[in-house]
């Protein structure tokens, strides 16, 4: 299977799992894309609110404290 590089796109990670966080942001800007990352629902959504630009896709841990 081949990976596929992605573009220039942005993606907002909110992870509280710090090895997780460290391999997502590793990888992602490898494969092209601009990525955003948040430890906290908080800090995520502090970002959201004052990147200028877009976001295209969030990527969220499903349960997360706070």
């Amino acid at each position: 299977m081949a990976l596929v590089d992605g573009g220039p796109e942005t993606i907002l990670l909110a992870e509280d799992d710090q090895a997780l966080l460290e391999l997502s942001a590793s990888i992602l800007p490898e494969r092209g894309y601009h990525l955003l990352a948040a430890r906290t629902p908080g800090e995520a959504l502090r970002i959201a609110a004052t990147y200028a630009g877009a976001i295209a896709l969030l990527l969220t841990d499903v349960v997360m404290p706070r």
